[in-house]
């Protein structure tokens, strides 16, 4: 799988108690469907003090579906985007390169908040 941001290539690693894909280029990483299910279940929502924002343009190529192009938005210092066929979500978390947040805390944080405007 190709990174939407940057084209470099997705590493799976853990992220908690989740396997995801990581893109070592640019610090972004992409959630699967299957894969949110399981994040739902760590993440309450009262977690969810971020909000979305939509972008007006669309974000870049969902790396697992040919063609697609996923919604973009902004979420704090992360841009995210939803892939409308396979539901997946990609979250490039700015602070996350600088080594300035809690690094999963934060990115979970991020992706509770892109699951309430994507339910």
């Amino acid at each position: 799988m190709k990174c939407p941001d940057c084209q470099s290539g997705l590493r799976k690693t853990e992220l908690g108690d989740v396997e995801v894909d990581h893109c070592q280029a640019c610090g972004g990483t992409w959630f699967d469907q299957g894969e949110l299910e399981r994040v739902r279940q760590s993440v309450g929502a009262s977690d969810a003090r971020l909000r979305f924002t939509p972008t007006d343009g669309p974000g870049g190529p969902c790396p697992r579906c040919v063609g697609a192009r996923l919604a973009g938005g902004v979420v704090a210092a992360a841009s995210v985007g939803r892939c409308p066929r396979c539901k997946g979500i990609w979250v490039r978390n700015a602070q996350e390169r600088s080594g300035s947040t809690d690094g999963i805390g934060a990115t979970l944080q991020i992706v509770a908040a892109v699951l309430e405007c994507f339910p």
